[in-house]
């Protein structure tokens, strides 16, 4: 049969797309930096060891009213900022491993000041004000930030590598190509490329490679294909930098053994794709993605397939 030749050639196909997905970070991630001389202010918190992750808002005050000037997440206690003097107001909520903030209610205020007698010309100090002690005053903690040169390694996208377990659930019209019956015998190879912009909406691409194995008819033996799959991305934050809800469309092409059922089709046969996911970050960069594609084909009897699937993957 000549599609056992191809066969052979799956497992170095899949290789050469992980090594090029694996190789891509490389190069992908070092596109927007700079070097430059600012203070740096360093606010720490007692850790929680039941938080995945924790956000950090900041706000500044500019005359009666607190606006926010700083947010981002952190896996560790503590974050470096870099403020101009003013006064200051800081929150952290703790995310647990589930991705769900813990309620948080108080806020930590504190002054950046500059032109102290004990400093020199351009150095700044940090004062941490806690109020509400026991005693009702006001607990003062100093701290002195040095000037230092800070590179910023900006990400201006990111990578999704990982594998699927993918079968195929036909839905309507009958067809040569795969045979009547549903296929639970699919797995994937998922390389992803997204923006990584703050955003309410960012785009990206996506390539499947997957296998499967199937009967065309009871009796027959079983019969294997090869599927590549180009989709256009559409990733939507649910909870930033956890999880995120995406929409995708595309194409792609499956690749057939010559047989006498498939004759009237060839080896190959074109289709388009529609569907959604929702992506969960479970730990570090270590992500679990569930959805499904709709696959429509356009045979000579144009049939439809659900390809639902559950992932797991790195992000890189």
């Amino acid at each position: 049969m000549v599609f056992k030749r191809q066969k052979a050639l799956i497992a170095p196909l899949l290789c050469a797309l992980f090594l090029a997905a694996d190789i891509t970070p490389v190069w992908g991630q070092g596109v927007s930096y700079h070097i430059e001389m600012r203070f740096v202010q360093r606010l720490s918190w007692a850790e929680d060891e039941y938080a995945l992750n924790y956000l950090v808002l900041i706000d500044r005050q500019y005359g009666h009213e607190f606006r926010r000037f700083f947010q981002s997440f952190t896996v560790d206690a503590f974050i470096d900022v870099s403020l101009p003097a003013g006064n200051y107001r800081m929150q952290v909520i703790p995310h647990d491993f589930f991705g769900q903030p813990v309620p948080v209610d108080e806020w930590l205020y504190f002054e950046v000041r500059s032109g102290d007698e004990r400093f020199d010309d351009g150095e700044q100090e940090i004062i941490i004000v806690h109020y509400g002690d026991e005693a009702g005053r006001a607990a003062v903690i100093l701290t002195v930030p040095e000037a230092e040169i800070v590179i910023e390694y900006q990400n201006v996208f990111d990578i999704y590598l990982g594998t699927l377990w993918i079968p195929l659930l036909p839905i309507h019209g009958e067809n040569v190509f795969f045979g009547e019956d549903f296929s639970l015998l699919g797995v994937a190879g998922r390389a992803a490329v997204v923006s990584a912009r703050p955003s309410f909406l960012n785009f990206g691409l996506e390539l499947l490679v997957s296998w499967r194995s199937y009967e065309i008819t009871a009796g027959e033996g079983d019969l294997q294909s090869l599927a590549f799959d180009f989709n256009a991305l559409a990733q939507i934050p649910l909870l930033p930098g956890r999880m995120f809800f995406k929409f995708r469309l595309g194409a792609g092409v499956s690749l057939l053994a010559h047989d006498g059922s498939a004759a009237s089709v060839g080896q190959y046969s074109i289709h388009a794709n529609s569907g959604l996911s929702f992506l969960w970050m479970a730990w570090r960069n270590l992500y679990l993605e569930l959805g499904i594609l709709y696959s429509q084909f356009f045979t000579s009897d144009y049939f439809g397939f659900f390809r639902p699937w559950v992932g797991l993957g790195w992000r890189f």
